[in-house]
């Protein structure tokens, strides 16, 4: 792996772990070209529950969410968490898209973390 991939990995990491700021990353990751070939980073459903929690204890906005999400939605570098790929999509497309799909509010976001514990 080179030191461009593994920059690129780490930075996707940073995205889906929420280890930095939005501001911080996105920039980083718009330079990047957006074909990309090889193993992406696992998006679990850990990743989405840690973000909703998040957004539950006021931390993050429902719009920070949404932001979030359209920054990791249609990634070549992001794969979704082996075995339960459809719902970690499914929750993605849900939480990138509010107009078309529901809008993120508390009881949302609580209805869809318990959707992670029983799957």
């Amino acid at each position: 792996m080179t030191s461009h991939e593994t920059k690129r990995l780490t930075l996707v990491r940073d995205l889906l772990e929420l280890s930095k700021p939005l501001e911080e990353i996105v920039p980083q990751l718009a330079v990047l070209d957006l074909d990309y070939e090889g193993d992406g980073i696992e998006l679990k459903k850990k990743h989405l529950t840690l973000a909703l929690q998040r957004y539950l204890q006021g931390v993050l906005s429902h719009s920070d969410i949404e932001s979030w999400a359209n920054q990791i939605e249609g990634r070549e570098d992001v794969q979704f968490e082996s075995g339960c790929e459809q719902l970690v999509e499914e929750v993605l497309y849900e939480l990138a898209n509010p107009d078309l799909t529901k809008p993120l509010n508390q009881p949302r976001a609580r209805m869809l973390i318990d959707r992670f514990s029983i799957s």
